[in-house]
C-alpha cells in the first residue's frame, strides 16, 4: 500500500495536518489513488536525487537560468519517465507527469512540452519516414524543437493569423504572403 511505502516527506504543512480532525494521508489517497500516488512519488524522488534539478536560494542571471532549463530538459528525456508504451497503456500518466512538471517549474514544463509535444508530436504525426527519423531525433534530445510567431497584432491567437507560408521548390525557400 502506498501509504506505508511512501515517507510524506516532512514540510512547513506538518503542524496543521496534525490539527485537523481527518488523516490528510488518506484523503490524498482516496483523492489521487495508489498508482498515481506511486507515479508521482517517483518523480519527484528522482528529481530531488539529482543534483542538476537542485535550487539555488539566489535567483540566477537570465542566461544561468535558460541553461539550467535546457540542461533539465535534456535530463527529462534521459529518465524517459513516461515511454510511448506505457502512455498507451495508461494515459492519464501524461496529465500525471505534466503536473509534477509545472510544480517544479513551469519554464521546465514550457520547454519540455514544447519539444515533445508541439514539435516532436507535429513531425511525428507527418507521415513520411523522413518526418519518423526528424521526430526520433527529437525524442532522443539529438535536436531540440522551437515555435516562432511573426505576425503582428494577432495576439495568441494563431487560429486567427493572415500570413501563410508557401514553399518554392525552385528556390527552396519560404515566403510568406
Amino acid at each position: 500500500m502506498f501509504l506505508k511505502k511512501s515517507s510524506f516527506s516532512p514540510g512547513p504543512l506538518d503542524e496543521y495536518r496534525q490539527k485537523s480532525s481527518f488523516d490528510s494521508k488518506k484523503m490524498k489517497l482516496f483523492l489521487e489513488g495508489e498508482e498515481r500516488l506511486a507515479f508521482k512519488d517517483y518523480i519527484f524522488k528522482t528529481l530531488e536525487s539529482d543534483p542538476i534539478f537542485t535550487k539555488d536560494l539566489d535567483r540566477p542571471s537570465l542566461e544561468k537560468y535558460r541553461e539550467q532549463t535546457f540542461l533539465r530538459s535534456k535530463r527529462l528525456f534521459e529518465y524517459d519517465f513516461l515511454p510511448e508504451d506505457e502512455l498507451m497503456e495508461n494515459p492519464w500518466k501524461a496529465n500525471t507527469y505534466i503536473e509534477c512538471l509545472a510544480m517544479y517549474d513551469l519554464s521546465l514544463l514550457g520547454k519540455y512540452q514544447l519539444n515533445v509535444q508541439m514539435f516532436g508530436g507535429t513531425i511525428s504525426r507527418s507521415g513520411s519516414k523522413h518526418h519518423a527519423e526528424i521526430a526520433k531525433q527529437c525524442y532522443n534530445f539529438e535536436i531540440f524543437g522551437c515555435f516562432a510567431l511573426t505576425e503582428l497584432s494577432h495576439g495568441s491567437n494563431t487560429k486567427a493569423m493572415r500570413t501563410t507560408a508557401h514553399y518554392d521548390p525552385k528556390t527552396q525557400v519560404n515566403t510568406s504572403l
